[in-house]
């Protein structure tokens, strides 16, 4: 007895192949490399250079407002968090974190 074709055509027979061998194939994903996180003292030393950044940008801040409003409530609150600014920025200066695998 002759075998039933499962396909009308052989255009669709063609299409179902491609698809059977398109399933089969998995594509490899592509590795994710995360960025490796910083040292401890070099994570010191950024938060140190933004707590610069910050305080330097409040003192231009403070210095670029004009007279009228420098006795007013803003000011107050700028003189405030410049005051805050050096005060964090002398702690983080004196911090001498140890390196850490008998490199002290």
């Amino acid at each position: 007895m002759a075998k039933q074709r499962a396909y009308i055509t052989n255009a669709e027979r063609q299409k179902a192949y491609r698809e059977r061998l398109k399933g089969s194939q998995e594509q490899p994903k592509p590795k994710i490399r995360h960025p490796r996180p910083l040292s401890r003292p070099k994570r010191l030393e950024a938060l140190l250079q933004e707590a610069e950044d910050l305080l330097s940008s409040y003192t231009d801040w403070l210095e670029a407002l004009p007279e009228t409003l420098r006795s007013g409530e803003q000011a107050e609150r700028l003189q405030h968090t410049i005051d805050s600014l050096e005060q964090v920025v002398d702690l983080l200066s004196n911090i001498a974190a140890p390196k850490g695998f008998g490199r002290d």
